[in-house]
């Protein structure tokens, strides 16, 4: 259990430092898509990754994979409120979030 929460705290650490207001794309463009979000999904899984030992890559990969399927996560209430953009409020976010989720869980695997 107390492992699970650090792993929590890794995540919300990523976000709280590296996904702030100024940060993210306004706009959900393609290239915002396809460029700017799987260089940020690459970014935070190689800085998540010197935080955990090999062994718990596989944890983090799945508590991430496991939260971008649902808006009522703790996770993503927790993403949600740490940075002050709520991903859940327009569609497009809530994909990007899913999205960036979902990368970040295979670049960890990787």
């Amino acid at each position: 259990m107390t492992e699970n929460l650090d792993l929590q705290e890794i995540v919300k650490k990523e976000f709280s430092c590296q996904y702030l207001p100024s940060e993210v794309p306004i706009v959900w463009d393609s290239c915002a898509l396809q460029v700017t979000l799987p260089a940020m999904a690459k970014a935070s899984a190689l800085r998540m990754r010197e935080q955990v030992s090999p062994e718990q890559i596989e944890e983090l990969s799945t508590i991430l994979e496991t939260a971008l399927h649902d808006q009522e996560h703790p996770l993503i209430e927790t993403i949600c409120g740490i940075n002050m953009v709520d991903w859940r409020e327009e569609d497009e976010d809530w994909n990007a979030l899913q999205e960036l989720l979902s990368m970040i869980a295979k670049n960890l695997k990787e």
